[in-house]
Order: C-alpha cells, then sequence, then structure tokens
C-alpha cells in the first residue's frame, strides 16, 4: 500500500491530529504515530506506558471503518514504530 494512502487512513481515523505537512508521507506517518505512542498530547503524570497505548490505538484502528488489509497495514506500522521506540528508550 502507497504510503499517501496509509497517511490518509490515518487522518480518517484522527481527524484532529497534527501532522507534520512539510515531510514526505512516510515520515509524518510515523511521527505522528511516534508522538502517539509517547502520549506527547498528554500532561506527563497521567501519561500512559507505550504498551498501554499501543493498545489503545491498534483497537481504534482494528474497530474503524477501514477496510481489513488497511487496518493491518496501520496496526503494522504501529508496531515497527514501537518496536523502534523500544529499542531507543532500552
Amino acid at each position: 500500500m502507497e504510503d499517501k494512502h496509509l497517511l490518509e487512513c490515518y487522518r480518517k481515523i484522527w481527524h484532529n491530529r497534527k501532522l507534520g505537512s512539510d515531510l514526505p508521507a512516510r515520515a509524518a506517518l510515523e511521527d505522528a504515530m511516534r508522538r502517539d505512542l509517547l502520549d506527547e498530547g498528554t500532561h506527563p503524570r497521567v501519561r500512559k506506558s507505550l504498551d498501554q497505548k499501543y493498545d489503545i490505538s491498534v483497537s481504534r484502528v482494528t474497530e474503524s471503518s477501514l477496510k481489513d488489509e488497511e487496518k493491518m497495514e496501520l496496526a503494522a506500522a504501529y508496531a515497527a514504530v514501537l518496536a523502534i521506540l523500544k529499542k531507543r528508550l532500552c
């Protein structure tokens, strides 16, 4: 699936998320997912763990009205970003 299409799928689920418009589609998507998993929009005292945010995000993807293939691609992208973050934080 094209990165641009995957980014559009992300936008369908998360309407008000700030996306890096100056970045290529894949980089903008990964940056948005990274910010989501790190819970950057939440006050530090109430932030959830990476695993909790991953579960919440993938759950939202799977419960969306996207096509199954789109859901699988987004979930896989979240898993890839999670793996990168866990490597960096360890």
